[in-house]
């Protein structure tokens, strides 16, 4: 994860200057990670001579007792100890694979944890039984009396807006105002505490999650893009789009200009999160994937 961050922000590491400080953090990382490794080597080295110990003190004692009772006791035949003696050898290697094994499962049991903590994870909002499912929009967005709050602090009190079909609309408001709030309240990412959002008339929670994002297209602040084409990353969510489509969605987003410059066009592979791209190409993609 320290590895990630860092080559994540790379740009914002070597303009401030800041690479000591992120080799300092790399470095005590590493070793924590070299601490730990060496401490599980150590215990996973130990296992195999303790039980090859434990297996001759075994041994040693089922001899010293067998041989009693063949030589002393005669309670026990010859023939019958050496069957004996065998059968406890042969014994003893399965029950140190089973000891392995147990080591094995418990590791594997910490790592399911940690993976199955987050794939079991719900998500709170839910599509009620009887929810709809929506093809089209056609008159307006209505939020009324709406309030909203992250924790404890109300982000929107009592905010009212209608957006009808074809108009644009901007919010305009200092940082943490709610701006970006109600754009999450409006493709349904959290639910309003108080009043209700609508399209056409329709509450958005009577309508399937699914079907409300399908009539919507979205363009986040930061250009987010995937290690792949940059026709699939047009075409990400609508997967059945044609290459007339494609380029008619580049076309109105000023994106086509600069793809038909580059070697494969739109079969370009743009890198990491679009890295071989500049800011506002990532941005017109970004356009495109909406527009589409």
């Amino acid at each position: 994860s320290v590895l990630d961050e860092t080559l994540n922000g790379l740009k914002v590491i070597k303009g401030f200057n800041a690479e000591s400080k992120f080799s300092s953090i790399f470095r005590n990382s590493t070793s924590r990670l070299y601490k730990f490794a060496n401490d599980l080597a150590h215990r996973q080295n130990l296992a195999s001579p303790t039980s090859e110990f434990i297996g001759i003190v075994v041994i040693a004692v089922i001899l010293l007792y067998g041989g009693r009772m063949v030589l002393v006791d005669g309670s026990l035949t010859p023939d019958e100890f050496i069957t004996y003696m065998a059968l406890a050898y042969n014994i003893l290697t399965p029950a140190k694979a089973i000891s392995k094994a147990s080591y094995k499962v418990k590791s594997g049991n910490a790592s399911a944890e940690r993976v199955l903590e987050i794939l079991k994870t719900e998500s709170s909002l839910k599509d009620l039984p009887n929810a709809i499912i929506k093809d089209e929009f056609t008159s307006d967005i209505k939020l009324n009396n709406i309030s909203f709050k992250y924790k404890d602090e109300t982000v929107l009190k009592n905010f009212s807006l209608t957006i009808p079909k074809g108009k644009s609309i901007a919010l305009v408001g200092q940082s943490g105002s709610g701006k970006s709030t109600i754009s999450n309240l409006v493709t349904r990412f959290y639910d309003v505490n108080k009043g209700e959002i609508s399209i056409d008339g329709q509450n958005i929670k009577d309508i399937t999650k699914k079907s409300l994002r399908n009539l919507m297209g979205i363009v986040t602040q930061d250009s987010i893009l995937f290690n792949d084409t940059i026709a699939n990353n047009i075409k990400l969510g609508t997967q059945n789009a044609t290459e007339d489509a494609i380029l008619e969605a580049s076309e109105i987003a000023n994106a086509n200009e600069f793809i038909q410059n580059l070697p494969e066009k739109f079969n370009t592979n743009i890198g990491d999160s679009g890295n071989t791209l500049s800011g506002g190409q990532k941005q017109r993609l970004s356009i495109a994937r909406a527009v589409l």
